[in-house]
């Protein structure tokens, strides 16, 4: 029996996990950095995403519509609601742009666990103090279909983590053309080509990501010729297929 350790995490890892790390017959870190904390060798494979599920729509402004929100652009932010996820940076920044920006709704798709409701519900106040119920959505958990409907409907894609793995949703949005600002956490640095196929910010920093958000709400042109470039990244660096080849190469070297 051979065995291969995976590793995402960006910290340093407990004792017995690094026992454990020792003996394997083979590592796999998801980025430069998580391999950083593995103290051996490992074989750097990035993940990737379906680029046949994960695709642009035929009508970017029909699936939008779609969606009933006001306006004619969406930005949303994807994952649990929670402060790791940087929901409250994405909150902070929409209730300070959307005012400025009519013709741009924002969405947060993603689960709300019990422990988080309080978060939560602190997020919604601060949405209806700001007016802005119509035009920033909080859906809660859907299914993996309603998911890439969403993902299509996107102009803009905001991630926000303040801490991450690797960060699944940066391929995701890439993938279906949204133009992309991400905090630099998990793998952003690896994937995304700052200023090319998105705009890097420092986590947990509202004013970076206005900052970064409003050049691209003002100009929606040019988001979305950036998504357009996130896309063609995503299909030659970041596809599934990739992925599994590099996963199966580490496999032949063992057998």
């Amino acid at each position: 029996m051979k065995l291969v350790f995976t590793s995402a995490a960006q910290r340093h890892h407990t004792w017995i996990t690094r026992w454990l790390i020792r003996r394997m017959d083979a590592i796999i870190a998801t980025n430069d950095i998580s391999a950083s904390f593995l103290k051996r060798e490992a074989t750097i494979i990035p993940h990737g995403v379906d680029t046949n599920r994960y695709a642009p729509p035929g009508n970017r402004a029909a699936a939008f519509a779609a969606a009933g929100l006001p306006g004619r652009y969406a930005i949303g932010c994807f994952g649990r609601v929670r402060a790791q996820k940087g929901s409250d940076v994405f909150v902070d920044a929409m209730c300070r742009l959307l005012p400025r920006y009519p013709d741009f709704s924002a969405v947060m798709v993603g689960a709300i666990v019990p422990e988080q409701q309080a978060f939560a519900s602190e997020l919604k106040k601060r949405i209806e103090a700001a007016g802005l119920q119509s035009r920033l959505v909080i859906t809660g958990e859907l299914e993996i279909e309603q998911v890439e409907r969403w993902y299509q409907r996107l102009t803009i894609y905001a991630f926000t983590s303040r801490n991450e793995g690797f960060g699944l949703t940066l391929i995701e949005a890439m993938s279906v053309g949204a133009a992309l600002v991400a905090s630099r956490a998990g793998a952003a640095e690896l994937v995304v080509e700052d200023g090319v196929t998105g705009i890097r910010t420092p986590p947990g920093d509202v004013d970076a990501l206005v900052a970064a958000l409003e050049p691209l709400m003002r100009d929606p042109g040019s988001a979305m010729a950036m998504g357009e470039r996130a896309r063609a990244r995503v299909l030659e660096k970041f596809s599934l297929d990739a992925e599994a080849n590099g996963i199966a190469a580490v496999y032949r070297t063992l057998i």
